[in-house]
């Protein structure tokens, strides 16, 4: 099963990336025409996060759900989670910080230091962006990956799915109406930024493993990728649509892009995932192909790459336009997931798995 599904997912890693780069570059795309449609239908593109975070949701269900976290199992799974987020983001962090000092000249206050190496900061309003404007996410992550052994439990032992998502959208408003914005942040922030706001995007995919455990895979002549796609488009158009008449850029800061972003769209993209598990797509066997695996590979490297310092330096000094900065950041990505991404995660699993059998 696992090599049915996992390439052209992971090949969905890059389509998921190139998104947040086009959003992230739409003034550079588009610099004469920022009144126009295309241009807001560009900005629409971080719903590239929502693609990760449902293929979090789907993956570690998957993977994990049918087996107790507890005891050694659960140090294995947060082990692993740690290996594969950590020793490149602090890589990364570490390269940003250096050169805020030495090339921007610019020094980064300890408090926002300590909130990006612990990745807090996604929880506060105020530190959001800071350091590595990306990164947020991160924080978006790790807090689903903290919760997810909890959420296996309520659901396998008490049969709590949909009372687990009202119960984290309840959480989020209290921490919205109990701390101050440099703690936390308004209902808006913590609908479009944390865990508790966009927690339905990760049970679209918790909902689709949970269905895909319970009933065996048979492939079949249908239309589920189509028809998820299809939507995916139009929903994502009528917001771009929206966002142009209304003159706004990134619309899932009010209330019609939160009801799209957070809950529409991940509908039509968990339709689009179910189909490429159960049927033999032309984009199944596109994003399973080794080019798209490979690039799926890296995206982790190119996502925390693509924005920041190091691809400022890039572009003002060696790439001369986007499609050569673009095509220099993923072939560094590759060959900084080949070297050291790739590496540092074993390394890491290995050097904790023979700490913890030492003191065990």
């Amino acid at each position: 099963m696992d090599k049915q599904i996992l390439p052209a997912f992971t090949g969905i890693r890059f389509v998921a990336v190139l998104f947040v780069f086009l959003f992230h570059y739409a003034k550079m795309i588009m610099p004469d025409g920022q009144q126009s449609f295309i241009y807001f239908f560009f900005k629409q593109l971080n719903i590239g996060v929502s693609l990760f975070f449902i293929l979090s949701g789907f993956l570690i269900t998957y993977r994990y759900f049918n087996s107790e976290l507890k005891g050694k199992r659960l140090r294995n799974y947060f082990l692993k989670r740690i290996a594969r987020i950590l020793p490149l983001y602090f890589a990364v962090l570490s390269i940003q910080l250096l050169l805020l000092y030495f090339y921007k000249h610019n020094s980064t206050d300890a408090f926002s230091v300590f909130l990006n190496i612990t990745l807090l900061k996604g929880f506060s309003e105020v530190y959001f962006f800071s350091v590595l404007t990306q990164t947020w996410s991160l924080t978006v992550e790790e807090t689903f990956y903290l919760f997810a052994p909890l959420c296996f439990y309520l659901i396998r032992e008490k049969g709590l799915f949909y009372f687990q998502i009202l119960m984290l959208l309840g959480i989020g408003f209290l921490l919205s109406s109990l701390l101050s914005p440099k703690v936390f942040g308004s209902n808006i922030f913590m609908l479009s930024g944390t865990f508790f706001g966009r927690c339905f995007e990760f049970f679209v995919g918790i909902k689709l493993a949970l269905f895909i455990l319970k009933s065996p895979v048979v492939k079949k002549k249908s239309y589920y990728t189509t028809i998820g796609g299809v939507l995916f488009i139009l929903l994502l158009s009528g917001l771009a649509y929206y966002a142009y008449k209304e003159n706004i850029e990134v619309v899932n800061y009010n209330f019609i892009g939160i009801v799209l972003f957070n809950f529409l769209i991940p509908l039509s993209i968990g339709l689009m995932y179910y189909g490429l598990i159960v049927e033999n797509s032309q984009l199944k066997a596109l994003l399973g192909t080794k080019i798209f695996v490979l690039l799926g590979n890296s995206s982790y490297a190119f996502y925390l790459l693509h924005i920041g310092l190091i691809s400022e330096i890039i572009y003002l000094h060696i790439a001369s336009n986007l499609i050569l900065l673009f095509v220099i950041l993923q072939s560094l990505s590759i060959v900084v997931y080949e070297l050291f991404e790739k590496p540092a995660r074993v390394f890491t699993i290995r050097k904790f798995a023979k700490s913890n059998n030492q003191l065990g």
